[in-house]
C-alpha cells in the first residue's frame, strides 16, 4: 500500500507540470498562426522601455502617405535671375533672388511650400542659366536642426 501512496503523490505532483506542456496553446491552433506570427517580433535590447516597433505594412503607408503630401504640394518654384556677371579669369557667375552668387557646378536648395527644393547649376552664360532637378524633400521639424 505504501509504493501506491507515493506513486499516487509522485503523479499528483507532476499532474500539473504535464498539462501544461500537453495543453494546446493559442498559437498552435490553426486559426490564430497568422494573426500571431505577425505579432511576434524579436526584441532588440537596445531599443528603450516600452518601445514596440510598427509592423512594416504601417511604415510603408506612413512613407506612401508622405510621398502624396510632398506631390500634392509640389510645384517646383521659378529661379529668379537678378543679374550675370563675367569674372576676371572668364567665369560667368549670377545672382539668383533668395540664394546669392552661384558658380557653375554649385547646388543650390529652395524652401517653398514647406518642401526642400534642390537644382545643380549646369552652365552659366550671358543669356542665362542651365539647371538640373535634383529633388524634392519636406522640411526637418524645428526639433531636429542642427544649430
Amino acid at each position: 500500500m505504501k509504493l501506491c501512496v507515493q506513486h499516487l503523490t509522485l503523479t499528483a505532483l507532476l499532474l500539473p507540470v504535464w498539462m501544461l506542456f500537453a495543453a494546446p496553446t493559442p498559437e498552435a491552433s490553426p486559426a490564430n498562426t497568422t494573426t500571431n506570427n505577425a505579432l511576434i517580433t524579436m526584441r532588440d535590447p537596445f531599443w528603450p522601455v516600452g518601445f514596440h516597433p510598427t509592423p512594416k505594412s504601417e511604415k510603408q503607408d506612413k512613407e506612401k502617405e508622405k510621398e502624396s503630401r510632398i506631390h500634392e504640394r509640389l510645384s517646383w518654384p521659378k529661379l529668379e535671375l537678378r543679374g550675370v556677371s563675367q569674372t576676371s579669369q572668364g567665369n560667368f557667375i549670377c545672382i539668383i533672388e533668395g540664394i546669392g552668387i552661384v558658380e557653375p557646378g554649385d547646388v543650390i536648395s529652395m524652401e517653398h511650400n514647406g518642401l526642400i527644393y534642390r537644382w545643380k547649376i549646369n552652365t552659366i552664360s550671358n543669356s542665362g542659366i542651365s539647371r538640373t532637378r535634383l529633388n524634392v524633400h519636406e522640411r526637418m521639424s524645428t526639433l531636429h536642426k542642427s544649430k
